[in-house]
């Protein structure tokens, strides 16, 4: 239960930072950026993990030159000065390539939350232009 409560208060000096309404709602909460990019940060229950992510790209599942795509794509998570403490992961549900990062509840507070958006959005831009170029 104390992490439950962690991290209700950590969401809400996110939403005092952000200055906007945050609702956990099914363990997560969505944001959306000024470019509509859509973050999510999922707290779900009975779990000392937060974890955040958003898509940086889509691919089409029927390319038939996606296996090489995406292992080139792939490769970009041995690179630190690129994913920078991220991963990048793929979503075949949803047919995007996502980055992503956690951290342990108990060392998150609204601040480091919203620096690691912060830093995420910045870490995205720059991929989307190496992605493109794969």
């Amino acid at each position: 239960m104390y992490a439950q409560s962690n991290i209700s208060k950590t969401i809400h000096e996110l939403s005092s930072i952000l200055q906007i309404d945050l609702n956990i709602e099914l363990g997560a909460i969505k944001l959306y950026d000024e470019l509509e990019n859509q973050w999510v940060i999922e707290c779900p229950n009975n779990s000392d993990v937060i974890h955040i992510y958003s898509a940086v790209s889509r691919y089409d599942p029927n390319d038939f030159q996606l296996t090489n795509k995406l292992a080139k794509v792939l490769e970009l998570n041995s690179r630190m000065d690129v994913v920078r403490g991220c991963w990048l992961a793929v979503n075949n549900l949803t047919s995007e390539i996502t980055l992503n990062y956690s951290l342990p509840e108990a060392l998150s507070n609204g601040q480091i939350l919203s620096h690691a958006l912060n830093n995420m959005r910045v870490i995205a831009s720059d991929l989307v232009r190496l992605i493109e170029e794969q």
